[in-house]
């Protein structure tokens, strides 16, 4: 007699079978109000809604709208349920709508593609205006682990964030996501990120034709091999605009902002990150390759390691650096320079370095190993290091090394073609300005709103120069309209502007 057959023959029996399976389909089946599409989206308001959407792949394809913060601290272990995997990925759309899920907790060890989704794969798909507060994942030794998604195949984020918690995995991790195959804008993370390889405190490894913008990092990041503030590992894909702050320690290939960069293209960044490796070791950049370039892009915190160590990149192997520089001290044992380690890429054209570098052998205030590309006027500050060559062991030209007030005047970098704010030397491009006898040139970029005076920060220098103009506008004698700062400028100087100036007040280098 079969089981079917014996459930039928005994009434009770087939009683307990139906009321169990009911109960199971109810614990599961979905009860949101909405239909799930485009301009009426499921509504998600308790974490057991989150919990029903992991439970039923039927529902991966639909849009979904979060309408409270949510709190998922009830799910320990490996019971809640991850959205989409590399079987049936989430291909729908999550509309955050500016709330909070926290207390995300997932504790395993081996299991890959781990995150509140797990796997996200479709152009049209897509994460929004979402926030994760205090997520804890530890994956062992699983690969593709993030605390918003595992792998982003396709598809795209935009305004999510990561507030605390930490999170350690094998390979491929990252703060906001595992790994990026899609394209990520407007988020950050503040979460402590640690594992093995291809780690970083936004994302493991940002791989394909994916692309990262306004994006930012702040929490510490520990790895051994490809360890980045920001991305472990750019293989392919644009990072614009983008920073990182947390302290970046690893072994081989560790950068500020990213560890391995093997293509696309670095523009408008920035590290704070103090960092600390053994092997190819920079203060943006760890190694270089490929034919990819960095630009109008700076680092200032401490590197150190022991070979192929830089102020900004550790090795160039490939590709060129333009408009940049770096002013954070460097130490290592050999290979050591203030802006590159070792640099056997196509040119080094416009950058400068100022911070100290100490080595013991092969060691250049602004290259420790190089002279196998083009090199157009480019600095180093002779105070700073005056016992080195320009390039450890060798010299060049246009490698010039200068005092600290040349250093800080602009005079010395417009002579050499240098383009400054005000200047067309090399056309309008406004990439550099300074404020002389203070500090040394400032990409232009970076200088913050309210800096009236010249790029030395926000300060009461610029709020009295905002205050001589306040409530003014252009028929009046005290009218300035660099005080015009709110957007979009309306010709009046008021409390709009006040509001602009307060949110960059005492922000500088």
């Amino acid at each position: 007699m079969s089981f079917l057959d014996r459930i039928m023959n005994n009434k009770s029996v087939f009683i307990t079978a139906v009321l169990v399976l009911s109960f199971a389909s109810a614990v599961y089946a979905q009860s949101w109000d909405g239909n799930g599409v485009e301009g009426d989206p499921y509504q998600i308001w308790t974490a057991e809604d989150m919990q029903a959407i992991g439970a039923d792949a039927n529902y991966w394809d639909a849009h979904f709208l979060l309408m409270a913060d949510i709190n998922l601290s009830a799910y320990t272990g490996e019971s809640f349920n991850i959205i989409g995997n590399d079987v049936n990925a989430f291909t729908g759309i999550f509309d955050g709508n500016g709330h909070v899920i926290s207390n995300f907790t997932y504790n395993s060890n081996g299991i890959n593609g781990i995150g509140l989704f797990g796997c996200i794969d479709d152009p049209e798909a897509a994460v929004t205006n979402l926030g994760l507060i205090d997520p804890n994942v530890s994956a062992g030794t699983g690969y593709g682990i993030g605390c918003l998604i595992g792998y982003l195949a396709e598809g795209s984020v935009n305004g999510c964030y990561v507030e605390g918690g930490s999170i350690t995995g094998g390979g491929r991790v990252g703060g906001l996501a595992g790994s990026n195959g899609g394209s990520i804008s407007g988020s950050f993370s503040s979460s402590s990120v640690a594992g093995n390889n291809i780690v970083g405190g936004l994302m493991g490894d940002n791989w394909s034709d994916s692309n990262i913008s306004n994006c930012y990092s702040t929490g510490d990041v520990i790895g051994e091999y490809e360890v980045g503030g920001l991305v472990g590992r750019n293989y392919r894909g644009d990072i614009q605009s983008c920073y990182s702050t947390g302290n970046v320690t690893g072994e081989d290939e560790v950068g500020g902002l990213t560890g391995g960069f093997f293509g696309g293209n670095i523009q408008g960044c920035y590290s704070l990150s103090s960092v600390t490796g053994e092997y190819k070791v920079g203060g943006l950049v760890g190694y270089m390759k490929s034919r990819v370039s960095i630009s109008s892009s700076y680092s200032t915190g401490t590197v150190s390691g022991g070979d192929y160590v830089g102020g900004l990149v550790g090795e160039t192997g490939e590709g060129y650096v333009a408009n940049c520089y770096s002013t954070g001290d460097v130490t290592g044992g050999t290979r050591v320079g203030g802006l590159l380690g070792v640099d056997f890429g196509q040119g080094t054209y416009y950058c400068y370095s100022a911070g100290r570098a100490i080595g013991e052998d092969e060691v250049g205030g602004l290259i420790g190993v190089g002279g196998y590309g083009d090199y157009t006027t480019c600095f180093w500050d002779s105070d700073v290091n005056p016992d080195v060559n320009g390039i450890g062991g060798t010299t060049d030209p246009n490698v010039i090394g200068l005092p600290t007030v040349l250093m800080q005047t602009e005079s010395t970098f417009t002579d050499a073609g240098w383009d400054f704010v005000g200047e067309t030397v090399n056309g309008p491009n406004d990439i550099w300005d300074i404020c002389e006898g203070t500090n040394y040139p400032k990409l232009a970029w970076s200088i913050p709103v309210g800096d009236f005076i010249c790029p030395d920060g926000v300060n009461m220098l610029d709020f009295a120069i905002l205050g001589d103009a306040w409530f003014t506008d252009p028929n009046m004698a005290n009218w300035d309209p660099a005080c015009d700062i709110s957007e979009p400028n309306d010709n009046f100087i008021d409390t709009l502007d006040l509001d602009v100036f307060s949110d960059n007040y005492l922000t500088g280098f």
